[in-house]
């Protein structure tokens, strides 16, 4: 009887085994990091546009925040928002009030003491020494979940990004070797503001990379 007892739980330990490694190939399979070019491709729509105050900073590696003020054509003005760059127009003399805070593409916050130092920034980032990997034509439309396999324990975590600054980040901190799927269907905003579902990795990718030859410099 003894011996039976021991084959069965033999049996059952073999079967557990294979499931699970059933489960770390399916997962392999499916998990997006192993695709470098998507992960390069979804930090790039998820990363920071700072090209909306382009007529102030003359840079789209980065943004100035909110609240600074600039002189305009001499006169002090206070920016508390984006609707306040409206007034700015292509012939105005625009001056930053130092110091401010700048948030860069890979949403780097810096302090800015003057206008040297901004200066710099502004060449670093004409010269391509500064992370400047946009695409401003395609938006994920939040919230978006991922399953982070443990293989350890055989468990899965699931993580939920609500913003754009969120899914860049959390890209960035993944360790070598993790597994992670994307939870599909995602919806995906196109430049005409039409909205798109996709169902999986390579539709995803596929997606970006026919909208990268109509995207906006």
């Amino acid at each position: 009887m003894k011996k039976y007892l021991v084959l069965i739980l033999a049996l059952v330990a073999i079967a557990c085994q294979k499931e699970e490694l059933t489960v770390v190939q399916e997962q392999e399979q499916t998990s997006f990091l192993a695709d470098r070019q998507l992960v390069g491709l979804i930090k790039s729509v998820s990363s920071h546009d700072g090209s909306f105050d382009d007529n102030v900073d003359q840079s789209s590696c980065f943004s100035i925040n909110f609240p600074y003020a600039v002189l305009l054509n001499g006169e002090k003005v206070t920016i508390t928002s984006i609707n306040d760059l409206l007034i700015i127009k292509p012939l105005d003399e625009v001056i930053p009030i130092f110091p401010i805070a700048i948030t860069t593409a890979n949403y780097i916050e810096l302090e800015v003491a003057n206008q040297v130092v901004f200066n710099n920034y502004a060449i670093s980032c004409a010269n391509g020494l500064m992370y400047d990997d946009r695409i401003t034509c395609v938006d994920f439309n939040y919230p978006i979940s991922l399953s982070i396999y443990n293989q350890d324990d055989t468990t899965f975590e699931t993580i939920t990004y609500n913003h754009d600054k969120e899914t860049f980040e959390g890209l960035e901190i993944f360790e070598e070797g993790t597994i992670a799927t994307i939870k599909f269907p995602v919806s995906v905003k196109m430049l005409d503001s039409t909205t798109v579902s996709i169902g999986s990795n390579q539709q995803l990718k596929s997606r970006i990379l026919q909208m990268l030859n109509i995207c906006p410099n």
